[in-house]
């Protein structure tokens, strides 16, 4: 049995004022030897507002009234290449993220409920990559990947609800994803295009929340999908059968720990369809 009691507060009106303002910047550097290659370097920046929290002044002194914007410089060095007339593409880039004044939303079980604070500083790398084969007239394959060590460097906001060490995983941020596809398609005599495919998405083990004492660690999942189908002539109208989770695995997108319950979100279960599309215009 569940029993909630909510009650009113004597509240004071406060007036607040802030004006944070910041320039954004982003530069690339590009280098193509050739048609079929190409090297890149970047540099972008991002930014978020900063805000006011609804606290009271009967509220723990210890939540902050306020939180600061938090901005991000990204690094990115890359490269795009083609290779046997366009039969293989291949892309790769490194990055590097700065991420300071870290925002965070922090969830107590009494009144306010929930805050927003300014966590530390964070710093992100990671390389990811794809490769698009087509080794026969009407077959793709592509596979695509990437790695991803996401952390926490400094803890700036100390608090007896919000235990984090530096070198923490962010949350929601898996250090391994990747993707699969195969599909053949040919034209037919008749002017129709059969088609196949199969593909498949694995999305790594993931941390829930960055608090240590509330977290919960996401296991990892694989997800596959298959498709039969073809497109009439002259190309505006599909009829396709599809399966997708094939396994019918249940992988757990989000586990939800910031209420009173704490269920987990699950993928989709196995599902049969059929779809039909018309395209109105020009093919």
């Amino acid at each position: 049995e569940d029993t909630f009691v909510s009650y009113y507060t004597d509240n004071l009106p406060t007036h607040h004022t802030a004006r944070p303002n910041r320039t954004n910047a982003r530069a690339a550097l590009t280098f193509a030897p050739d048609h079929h290659y190409l090297l890149y370097l970047s540099f972008a920046q991002g930014y978020r507002d900063g805000g006011f929290n609804y606290v009271s002044q009967h509220d723990n002194p210890a939540y902050p009234r306020n939180f600061a914007p938090d901005h991000l410089d990204s690094y990115e060095l890359g490269d795009k290449s083609e290779f046997d007339d366009g039969k293989v593409v291949w892309n790769t880039a490194l990055y590097y993220m700065r991420w300071m004044n870290y925002q965070v939303k922090v969830d107590v079980p009494a009144q306010p409920y929930s805050f927003n604070a300014n966590a530390g500083n964070a710093r992100i790398y990671g390389l990811e990559s794809s490769v698009d084969l087509h080794p026969a007239a009407g077959l793709t394959l592509r596979v695509d990947g990437d790695y991803n060590d996401a952390r926490i460097d400094t803890v700036e906001y100390q608090s007896a609800v919000f235990a984090v060490s530096p070198g923490d995983r962010l949350p929601e941020a898996p250090y391994f994803n990747y993707n699969a596809l195969i599909r053949y398609e040919r034209a037919t005599s008749g002017g129709w295009r059969p088609y196949g495919q199969f593909d498949a998405a694995h999305k790594g083990d993931m941390w829930n929340d960055l608090r240590e004492d509330v977290r919960t660690l996401q296991p990892a999942y694989t997800l596959c999908n298959l498709r039969v189908g073809a497109t009439a002539p002259p190309g505006n109208s599909t009829v396709e059968a599809y399966v997708t989770n094939l396994a019918n695995r249940r992988g757990v997108v989000f586990d939800n720990y910031t209420g009173y319950s704490h269920p987990d979100i699950p993928s989709q279960p196995r599902v049969f369809g059929l779809r039909l599309s018309y395209r109105w215009g020009k093919s």
